[in-house]
């Protein structure tokens, strides 16, 4: 019998699903490329006849909509990645302007859709 020192203990590595995994250490950054996926396809089809080229030309504040919008999905983007690549402390220095945004997002949308009503 082999003494404990001899003996190779086999251990398996993570699972699909389990703590620290592809699925663990991944998610939130698939997510937020899908998340970018559906909007930049949602909006492709009509942003050039109905934004860009659009007769009337619509008001600048459905413009300046667009633009916020936009750059909250990147900043999600860029938010999930720095933790991903564990840039943490960078993540939460810029998590203050994710602050201004999370209060600037509601208040514009519900400008865009008073003025556009």
């Amino acid at each position: 019998m082999a003494s404990l020192s001899q003996q190779t203990i086999v251990r398996p590595g993570p699972g699909l699903l389990d703590r620290n995994c592809l699925v663990d250490r991944y998610f939130y950054f698939f997510m937020s490329l899908l998340v970018a996926a559906v909007v930049v396809f949602g909006f492709s089809r009509t942003i050039d006849r109905r934004l860009i080229h659009a007769v009337p030309v619509r008001p600048w504040v459905l413009y300046v909509h667009g633009i916020v919008f936009f750059g909250w999905v990147i900043f999600f983007v860029a938010q999930s990645a720095l933790v991903r690549v564990h840039k943490v402390k960078v993540h939460r220095t810029l998590g203050w302007f994710g602050v201004a945004l999370g209060v600037v997002i509601p208040l514009l949308g519900m400008w865009t859709a008073i003025t556009m009503d």
